[in-house]
């Protein structure tokens, strides 16, 4: 990879659907040049692909939490399973420490959420959650 190429790579990064031409009047070549270069790069897997990050805001459910949770001993598969059930889960993970999992919950209200909060603590396994709500991202997506 050249500095042309490192340079394409930072444009897409910032603004993956920026305009062909747009990126090859800021890089100083051609239009058939920042095709080929895109091609290349996507052939060799160093573009995996082209995604759309929602901003925060944007979110449908906007209100989100982490929550701990600690569960009996070998119930771990079966609150899972009951954790799967629930629309609010966004994420869910297995973590080392005082407790076993990290859920991450999203949901259009305080009301929603509290709910949600609830039946948690209510699956059987369940010994103690302690939940965080989400105020600010103030680093990452």
């Amino acid at each position: 990879m050249d500095t042309l190429d490192q340079n394409l790579l930072e444009m897409l990064l910032k603004n993956a659907r920026e305009p062909i031409t747009s990126l090859s009047h800021a890089l100083g070549v051609s239009r058939a040049t920042v095709t080929e270069r895109m091609r290349k790069l996507e052939e060799r897997g160093i573009i995996a692909g082209y995604t759309l990050r929602i901003s925060e805001s944007a979110l449908r459910r906007n209100i989100a939490a982490h929550v701990m949770v600690s569960v009996e001993t070998r119930s771990d598969h079966a609150v899972q399973a009951e954790l799967r059930k629930l629309s609010s889960i966004h994420a869910l993970y297995a973590v080392s420490g005082v407790y076993d999992m990290i859920a991450v919950l999203r949901a259009n209200t305080t009301q929603a959420l509290d709910q949600d909060l609830d039946s948690i603590r209510n699956i059987k396994g369940v010994v103690k959650t302690v939940s965080s709500i989400i105020l600010s991202t103030k680093l990452g997506d």
